[in-house]
């Protein structure tokens, strides 16, 4: 019997959990993009609102974002110790990185610490991918509630949160597990009060996960932003959120909104100050398009390394096992990224949104979708593309004249076929029958042999 696409969602993120929870203990390698000596602290402080982010910057948060895993099973009472003390398999406080709080909430599944680095100048809010995965992005029935605390708590009860957090805007709703796993038992009002505390010592203000931490980065990084604006609390540079495989989080009002009263862009008008929000995908990681009937916030940073040559200058995907090319030092190791205004575009500021079938491209290539999705690939890829060209980041939107904002600018879609003709709708339920109906132990043997090296 041919599998629903219900069920092949399912299939898929079954096989996904088992790669999300292969990084539950990464170790890092020495030489991380933080040790490079090229961005002196003073550079480092010259980001502004207007500014994209530095790729040393994204690097550091990826590797943060990596390293948080390793203390899943820990007595989180223990950790910033551990941490602060380790010298062998973690960023370290011998490399500048200080740990100053960690909180492991079993219960919701929330893991997160706060660390910071004096020689880069900033504190930085790190959360760790939850274990479930599979509910938070394939249950339709998820409720929708209003952000941050008020369908939380009841004001009139002594549990009433210390920090409330809402918004002005009456039909904005949330993906609740992503909204509680921040606003729920207190966790945010613990953030707030810690960050408040050590903020005034650092210019830059990060928020950073992976996977389900990456939802909860971003909506940490609002509920900050809505506090500061709130109490007037001047700040140097607005709170920055970049995340990594981060998936959607609220209804189409939620993200109008926000967008427009939190998120515009300075090249249109400067709204707020307090908040920015980076979301980068690698290749085809799936989980960025996941949930269903969920919106972003945010611009997009689509990353991806294609085979390039002179005559093509937005050039196309070949290989995707591993999704990024190989990782033998002789292979291809062009990188490019894409930056999506709001991830939908702004027709008045020419910017172009993601292409049309960004959603539906991975379910074509669905291995290079799930091993696409592991935080280690987004933290190698970065570091070797700072080895390779640290200039060649992101420095303005994709425009709507761009052959950049084409499908086959960014992913091939169209099975080698010569020129590419854009044919992603046509093939889709084709590549889904055929890889996942047809064989879908294969798709198991890929992943395991991937969980296995």
């Amino acid at each position: 019997m041919p599998l629903t696409t219900s069920r092949k969602s399912r299939l898929v993120i079954v096989l996904l959990s088992f790669a999300v929870g292969s990084n539950a203990l990464p170790t890092l390698r020495h030489g991380n993009l933080h040790e490079h000596p090229q961005q002196s602290a003073i550079s480092a402080r010259r980001q502004s609102f207007d500014v994209f982010p530095h790729l040393l910057d994204v690097g550091e948060m990826a590797n943060l974002s990596h390293a948080v895993y390793k203390y899943k099973h820990y007595n989180y009472d223990d950790v910033c110790e551990h941490w602060n003390n380790e010298t062998a398999t973690t960023i370290t406080h011998e490399k500048g990185v200080t740990c100053h709080w960690y909180r492991h909430d079993k219960h919701l599944g929330t893991q997160v610490m706060i660390v910071s680095s004096k020689a880069k100048d900033y504190l930085a809010v790190v959360f760790a991918g939850t274990d479930d995965l599979f509910t938070a992005l394939l249950d339709v029935d998820v409720r929708k509630i209003r952000f941050g605390t008020d369908d939380l708590y009841n004001k009139d009860k002594t549990n009433a949160s210390r920090v409330p957090v809402s918004l002005d805007c009456a039909d904005c709703r949330v993906h609740e597990g992503f909204n509680n796993a921040v606003f729920a038992n207190h966790i945010f009002d613990d953030i707030y009060i810690r960050v408040e505390k050590l903020r005034p010592k650092f210019s830059r203000l990060f928020t950073t996960g992976h996977s389900l931490g990456g939802a909860n980065s971003i909506m940490t990084a609002l509920g900050l932003a809505v506090e500061f604006q709130k109490k007037h609390i001047g700040l140097k540079y607005p709170v920055t959120s970049l995340n990594f495989g981060s998936p959607q989080v609220g209804n189409v009002e939620f993200r109008d909104f926000i967008n427009s009263n939190f998120l515009t862009h300075p090249n249109s008008t400067q709204n707020s100050p307090y908040l920015v929000i980076w979301r980068v995908v690698l290749g085809w990681d799936l989980v960025p398009r996941l949930p269903q009937f969920f919106e972003h916030i945010g611009h997009t940073v689509q990353m991806n390394s294609p085979e390039c040559n002179d005559k093509t200058p937005y050039c196309i995907p070949k290989r995707w096992l591993p999704p990024y090319g190989n990782h033998d030092r002789d292979a291809n190791k062009t990188k490019q990224a894409f930056a999506f205004y709001h991830h939908i575009g702004d027709a008045s500021m020419n910017y172009s949104g993601v292409p049309a079938s960004w959603s539906a491209t991975p379910y074509l290539w669905v291995p290079g979708a799930l091993l696409s999705h592991a935080i280690d690939r987004y933290a190698t890829f970065l570091h070797e593309w700072f080895v390779d060209s640290p200039k060649t980041f992101v420095h303005d939107f994709v425009n709507t004249n761009s052959s950049s904002s084409s499908d086959d600018a960014l992913i091939d879609d169209d099975a080698y076929a010569e020129p590419p003709d854009d044919d992603a709708a046509q093939l889709l339920e084709q590549r889904n029958n055929e890889v996942l109906s047809e064989t879908p132990q294969r798709l198991l043997d890929v992943v395991k042999r991937w969980l296995c090296r």
